[in-house]
């Protein structure tokens, strides 16, 4: 889910696809990637994109479906979410989805959190409404800033896949 504006969805598109790409060339697995496109986005343009990025990245690894809307439909059949920080992160813990969360702010926001805040703690909803305090662990890995590149998602993503337990863990956290 990367986002539902188009400014979220020009930070996120290409370095999520790019990830979906590394984590299914890294798996070894083909993999069907399920991008809902919200209903405040032009459905046809990002279509566009997707046919854009398929052409640019030459992948065969991966089947990328754009679907308007529907996005708890798709979180309820996923096996992995990457989800833009947001209000997308709740219904994905709601729907038990284990997810990496990742968020790529514009750059005046960029500036004034590195510059004017002194806030580090988390910032994905589904972290902050666990009541989390420093030194807690997170309920989902959150991959922020300049470090929201494909191959770290890729990394965490198949970090998470290939864990048993902490995916165990992270739905009965996510379900608690």
């Amino acid at each position: 889910l990367p986002g539902s504006r188009d400014s979220e969805m020009e930070r996120h598109w290409r370095p999520f696809l790019d990830a979906a790409r590394l984590f299914a060339k890294k798996s070894g697995e083909s993999w069907t990637v399920l991008v809902p496109i919200a209903s405040t986005l032009d459905f046809e343009h990002w279509r566009g994109e997707a046919e854009s990025w398929r052409r640019d990245s030459g992948t065969e690894s991966i089947g990328l479906r754009l679907v308007q809307d529907c996005s708890g439909e798709l979180l309820r059949a996923a096996d992995l979410g990457l989800i833009k920080s947001g209000t997308s992160t709740l219904e994905a813990a709601i729907l038990e989805c284990p997810m990496v969360v990742a968020y790529r702010p514009g750059r005046v926001t960029s500036l004034a959190v590195k510059h004017l805040l002194r806030y580090r703690g988390p910032v994905g909803l589904v972290n902050l409404f666990r009541g989390w305090k420093e030194g807690d662990a997170l309920v989902a890995p959150e991959i922020l800033h300049g470090e929201m590149t494909a191959p770290r998602l890729a990394a965490e993503l198949h970090a998470l896949r290939g864990d048993a337990g902490r995916l165990a863990k992270m739905r009965r956290d996510l379900a608690g």
